[in-house]
């Protein structure tokens, strides 16, 4: 996409522009299969400020070349001794916080999605 610029942010920086990422989540979900409604993204967003204050939190913007929001992601790192994997065992599972990074949503408008994707 040309003209688009992407943002990186920690966990305060995402809380600042937190409603550009939830106008994002909310276009990216309303469709099929998820049929997110507006009240539904508002209600995920309100434990976002949460889970931007986990450890290792980052979160990208892009913005057209107009600065409208077109696409975002966020994650945070999994925590020591986190049970992610489940039932698997050895020192592979085991989480030390600094590990595994949880990518916790990617959306992208739909009019900035690749029809060859």
């Amino acid at each position: 996409m040309e003209g688009l610029t992407v943002e990186r942010m920690g966990g305060a920086g995402a809380v600042a522009v937190q409603e550009a990422l939830r106008g994002v989540y909310a276009e990216a979900f309303a469709g099929a299969p998820y049929y997110v409604t507006e009240d539904e993204a508002t209600a995920a967003f309100r434990r976002f400020p949460s889970q931007a204050g986990r450890a290792g939190f980052r979160a990208v913007l892009g913005r057209d070349a107009g600065g409208e929001p077109v696409g975002m992601a966020y994650g945070c790192l999994l925590e020591a001794g986190s049970a992610w994997w489940g039932g698997m065992s050895g020192d592979v599972c085991r989480e030390d916080g600094r590990r595994s990074f949880l990518l916790m949503e990617v959306a992208v408008r739909a009019r900035c999605r690749s029809a060859a994707a």
